[in-house]
């Protein structure tokens, strides 16, 4: 793992970057997780798959996680997660001129609980021209 002409900082560096074998301590953002093992897409992916039931004939296919934030209860017994995606409607997968759709959702949980509550799924519309929203929560 040493390098010859690595100076004693380079060394120490690459030390706490990388495990001896050589692979990354730590995922970069540059270097995305692996679909298949990301579980924030996954549940997205669901979500996505249970809207293309509700609605039949239209049907999205998921295209991006834009962010997911959890925010915890003062007494750590709920989990609410905030989703904002982009999706795109099957068949335009391929078209440069359409455009992907943004989505917001509220899934909860509870600690101990396997169950997770779907409180809002909506798409923004893009002539949507109000002013951020906050999320209140009453606990």
């Amino acid at each position: 793992m040493c390098q010859p002409n690595d100076s004693q900082v380079d060394y120490v560096i690459r030390q706490c970057l990388h495990w001896p074998d050589g692979t990354r301590k730590r995922r970069l953002k540059s270097k995305p997780i692996d679909e298949i093992r990301d579980h924030k897409r996954q549940l997205v992916q669901a979500l996505v798959d249970k809207y293309n039931d509700y609605l039949g004939d239209t049907a999205y296919v998921l295209k991006d996680v834009v962010q997911y934030t959890s925010v915890r209860s003062p007494d750590c017994q709920k989990i609410t997660n905030h989703i904002n995606f982009t999706a795109r409607a099957k068949g335009t997968e391929d078209s440069d001129c359409s455009m992907d759709d943004l989505f917001f959702a509220e899934v909860t949980s509870m600690m101990g609980d396997d169950k997770l509550v779907v409180s809002c799924f909506c798409r923004v519309k893009t002539t949507d021209n109000a002013p951020q929203c906050c999320c209140i929560l009453a606990w």
